[in-house]
């Protein structure tokens, strides 16, 4: 089992119903529940979109490029971010809980999964603001070996936490007022065995 070690890559509205009511014995239309629920999710979405997604370690969508470049600075003057490969960068990102995984030498066993951010494609800046990021990310343990889970699962219920809402069963993409975020698979080469490995892309953009 090839343990890669790269030290790498929200909120809930309780709404209450309004009820409408004629001092002169007038009908007026009261919300349906559907309705309701329409502007409750409105709101989320608009209450979501102000706060995200600042969901990549302090990278944030509207940032200057200066306040970016800073921020590089600061990871790497503190040891977070090591280098990858040549010029590329990665520091870690989170980890799991307990998961069950496979090795065909010991059986299974527990462990947390590690997932890493590989800062691989140069951001994109719009007027001086931050437009789009998109960087790789590279799990401790492949999904070969995992047990009754996948990596691109353990990933969709992170980014779901943090953005505060679930995308459809079978989808890995999340769209607001003011940006999407979409999550998808890579194949990429091992740089030290002749066998490929599942990586992950995360794209965030306006």
């Amino acid at each position: 089992m090839n343990k890669i070690l790269l030290f790498l890559l929200g909120g809930c509205i309780i709404g209450s119903a309004i009820t409408i009511f004629s001092a002169q014995n007038k009908h007026k239309k009261i919300p349906t529940q559907q309705n309701a629920e329409s502007k409750q999710n409105t709101q989320q979405e608009d209450r979501i979109s102000t706060i995200s997604p600042n969901i990549l370690l302090g990278f944030h969508l509207g940032m200057s490029k200066l306040e970016y470049n800073s921020l590089i600075k600061q990871y790497k003057n503190s040891g977070k971010m090591s280098i990858w490969d040549n010029n590329t960068y990665c520091m870690h990102w989170f980890e799991t809980q307990n998961i069950t995984v496979h090795d065909n030498s010991v059986g299974n066993f527990t462990s947390t999964q590690s997932f890493s951010i590989i800062f691989d494609i140069q951001p994109k800046f719009v007027n001086n603001k931050l437009h789009t990021l998109s960087m790789l990310i590279e799990p401790l343990y492949d999904d070969t070996i995992l047990v009754q889970t996948s990596n691109i699962i353990l990933l969709k219920n992170h980014l779901s936490k943090i953005l505060g809402s679930q995308p459809p069963l079978n989808s890995f993409h999340w769209t607001f007022s003011t940006y999407t975020v979409n999550l998808s698979q890579e194949k990429i080469k091992s740089k030290y065995y002749e066998k490929h490995y599942t990586y992950y892309r995360l794209t965030i953009t306006k």
